[in-house]
């Protein structure tokens, strides 16, 4: 699960426990696929499959109505692998950085 912060940093917990009985540890660190993004303040985080890769790319609302796109670079093939998001920011970028919602 993965969760903004008000300081623009996102948190994950990884469930260790079951569908029926979960339970979620915090992950920190190298272990937190989404350590080092900020995105300033009040982060919103969702994951979708912007690029059409089958793996899921992260999008992060910011604060101030603007969007930031993170591709995932793990190849969808790689079962149990830790994601590894790169921000998008040249003309390739699908949401044209910085779209207004």
């Amino acid at each position: 699960m993965v969760v903004g912060g008000s300081d623009g940093t996102l948190k994950y917990y990884q469930n260790t426990g079951t569908t029926s009985n979960p339970a979620y540890e915090a992950k920190t660190g190298d272990d937190n696929p989404f350590n080092g993004i900020d995105v300033g303040y009040s982060s919103s985080p969702t994951l979708a499959d912007i690029d059409g890769d089958g793996d899921l790319d992260l999008v992060v609302g910011k604060y101030d109505g603007t969007l930031k796109y993170y591709y995932n670079q793990q190849p969808s093939s790689v079962d149990g692998q830790v994601p590894t998001f790169t921000e998008k920011t040249s003309d390739t970028n699908v949401l044209r950085r910085g779209l207004q919602i």
